[in-house]
């Protein structure tokens, strides 16, 4: 029922993302429209609310039962992916993140972000949360929390792929250049300079 639960989550989360949903919605709803990204949030974090308190509000299938040792270490990598999260998300606009921009203006595109985070990788709240679902595996090790942290996996990389497409249509050979540049959602080469994307 939990993995259920997610995948329909997850399916759910990226058709309301689909340009041609929300193509369909401005031409179907105009005066709703510079209301949807302001929806869709509130959707989503419902829908995820709901759920996790599903999960959790039931029996736990322990694989095993963690010491110390084991959330420690689970306590640092949750603690590490919130701080990344926290800074990336100094570099977005927030008003723009949660809808607010687009009630004043429906088609706002707010800059392409190559600064902070950026720099490293192109999905920095993508790294976030890999980091701190590895971690709540580890402080939370039973069979509800291993499909939580699968099919959370398997959404950031499939998501990531489609993501790269909408941005590659946004920003054009600008997102390209970066592309090059930046690895995906591991950061595992040096910073690029922080430099704008027309440079």
């Amino acid at each position: 029922m939990i993995l259920l639960g997610w995948v329909l989550y997850f399916l759910l989360h990226s058709l309301l993302a689909l340009n041609s949903v929300k193509q369909l919605a401005q031409q179907s709803f105009p005066a709703f429209f510079p209301f949807y990204r302001l929806t869709y949030n509130v959707i989503a974090i419902a829908g995820y609310a709901l759920i996790l308190w599903y999960q959790f509000d039931q029996p736990q299938d322990w694989l095993w039962r963690p010491g110390w040792l084991v959330r420690l270490p689970g306590l640092g990598l949750g603690l590490a992916g919130a701080w990344i999260m926290r800074e990336a998300m100094r570099g977005y606009d927030l008003g723009e993140f949660v809808g607010q921009k687009q009630l004043a203006a429906p088609d706002f595109l707010p800059p392409l972000q190559t600064r902070g985070w950026n720099a490293r990788v192109r999905h920095p709240l993508y790294f976030g949360s890999i980091l701190g679902l590895g971690g709540a595996f580890l402080l939370w090790p039973s069979q509800q929390m291993l499909i939580f942290l699968l099919t959370h996996l398997a959404y950031i990389y499939l998501g990531s792929l489609w993501e790269e497409k909408k941005l590659e249509t946004l920003y054009g050979p600008a997102y390209v250049r970066y592309k090059k540049r930046v690895p995906g959602l591991i950061p595992w080469r040096k910073a690029i300079p922080e430099a704008t994307p027309e440079e």
